[in-house]
């Protein structure tokens, strides 16, 4: 009887990690969207400078990710 309380509480738990990690992955592409409208704004219409800023902000972005 012990082990499927362990059972029952291993699946919350687990339920729960799985909606956190679904919560972090959707504000991560908000975050990135968001960004890369601020990046086209500042840019002015310059495809030199949303390019440049792309490509400096997207690693900085994935790079807090995964730390």
């Amino acid at each position: 009887m012990h082990n499927n309380d362990e059972q029952e509480e291993k699946q919350q738990s687990s339920s729960h990690l799985s909606t956190a990690i679904k919560t972090i992955l959707i504000a991560d592409l908000v975050m990135s969207l968001d960004n890369v409208l601020a990046v086209a704004g500042a840019a002015g219409g310059s495809f030199l400078l949303i390019t440049l800023g792309l490509a400096i902000s997207i690693p900085l972005i994935l790079w807090g990710v995964i730390c």
